[in-house]
């Protein structure tokens, strides 16, 4: 077999190479817009008492509401391809989460998030406690009483 024979061949073999990774991207994509149709159904199927923008300074005012009207049920938090939620019960936040963070933690990253939209979903809480403190120490632990949700926050991607 002469050299220049083998030519085609190689090309081929490198054209699969990159044609399987292309697949790949291609699943991927199929599989995110299943996930995203299946999300959006749900959606269609709830009912919501609020829902806002996090770059509008209503989130604070919107969490305290919840509190004091004694709402049951998630705030979920979407910040482009990710989602976070604080969960509500017996006039209390009782637990949060975003990127791998839970509790205090997970609410004060949330109350991080620059850029986004948010909606409360009632619903049936059985999570334990896993924040202790009011919704006004943790507030002010996150020093946003006078700081709306957007003005000065930098977000990390």
């Amino acid at each position: 077999m002469s050299p220049i024979s083998s030519i085609p061949a190689l090309a081929g073999f490198l054209c699969g190479l990159s044609f399987f990774p292309m697949l790949s991207l291609l699943a991927n994509g199929r599989e995110q817009k299943k996930v995203l149709k299946r999300e959006q159904q749900r959606l269609k199927n709830t009912t919501f008492i609020l829902s806002g923008k996090l770059s509008e300074p209503h989130l604070i005012s919107h969490i305290r509401s919840l509190c004091s009207l004694g709402r049951q049920g998630a705030l979920h938090v979407i910040d482009g391809r990710r989602k976070g939620y604080l969960l509500f019960r017996d006039k209390e936040i009782v637990d949060g989460f975003y990127r791998n963070r839970s509790g205090e933690s997970g609410f004060s990253e949330i109350m991080k998030i620059a850029e986004g939209d948010y909606y409360f979903e009632s619903r049936q809480v059985l999570q334990p406690n896993l924040i202790k403190k009011s919704i006004e120490q943790l507030l002010q632990e996150e020093n946003h009483n006078e700081q709306p949700i957007g003005e000065g926050k930098h977000h990390e991607r």
